[in-house]
């Protein structure tokens, strides 16, 4: 769902703070409308993996190009100009942080208090 935002900043020129604000509550215009991009990407990538087929949003092969510029505005330290050139890019590293702290055991939920270490 959060890459589908991810790829609405880039492809509709949704706000970057909107999607971030989306992202985070799971609610909203914007989520609904992700919600509905992804049932309709999932159809097709249905139907494409017949033959073989697989492909990316328009708006993540945006994304995907932009990665290069990006990781070369920050070996120049020159990631305010780049920002300021794509503010869409945002919500793509708002989206690997979300997967991130997803993935992170860290991020587990704590035992009941007095639980832990006993038996």
């Amino acid at each position: 769902m959060n890459r589908e935002l991810s790829n609405m900043a880039t492809e509709e020129g949704v706000d970057p703070e909107e999607i971030k604000i989306a992202m985070i509550e799971k609610s909203g215009p914007l989520y609904t409308q992700a919600l509905d991009r992804v049932g309709k990407m999932q159809g097709v990538k249905q139907f494409a993996s017949v033959f073989w087929l697989d492909f990316f949003p328009e708006g993540e092969q945006q994304q995907r190009k932009l990665k290069l510029a990006f990781e070369k505005a920050a070996a120049a330290n020159n990631l305010g100009a780049f920002f300021d050139a794509h503010p869409e890019y945002e919500a793509r590293l708002m989206l690997n942080q979300l997967d991130k702290r997803r993935t992170c055991c860290a991020c587990s939920p704590a035992p009941p208090f007095g639980t832990a270490g006993t038996s």
